[in-house]
């Protein structure tokens, strides 16, 4: 079996592992120091803990202060596979929300008609980087749309 092709955000983030082992603190340091956007690690720390390559651990304490501390380490199987991305960064930028869309039975044209914006505007907002503010509003308006 062959291993699978990697996100950019993956590659990144499974090169950096590789060469330090593991890496501690805030997500948005750690996306930093990666070289990605807080999104892409997110999706990046899900698809390689899905497949073994890492593991997470919550460092936050018990006291509920409300910062939340990850430690991201790497597995013996995630040292065996080649850190290449396969190429497709922006087919995957915002592919939560439009997975979103598709689970609540709807078109994104649709929703551009609901949201009241041209469907081609809206598939190019989809297909760009977003700042985390407008990605949550827009998710926010969808959910609201589709209930």
């Amino acid at each position: 079996m062959g291993q699978p092709e990697f996100t950019a955000s993956e590659a990144r983030l499974l090169e950096k592992l590789q060469e330090k082992k593991s890496l501690t603190g805030w997500p948005r340091e750690i996306a930093k120091i990666v070289k990605v956007e807080l999104r892409g690690l997110d999706y990046a720390r899900n698809k390689l803990g899905g497949y073994g390559f890492i593991s997470e651990e919550s460092m936050t304490s018990e006291t509920g202060d409300g910062t939340q501390v990850i430690k991201l380490s790497i597995t013996d199987a995630g040292m065996q596979v080649v850190p290449i991305a396969d190429g497709k960064g922006s087919e995957r930028v915002n592919d939560d929300i439009k997975n979103l869309i598709a689970n609540m039975g709807y078109t994104q044209k649709e929703i551009a008609e609901e949201l009241g914006v041209h469907a081609s505007t809206f598939k190019g907002q989809l297909n760009k980087s977003m700042s985390y503010e407008k990605r949550n509003k827009l998710i926010n308006k969808i959910k609201q749309l589709c209930r």
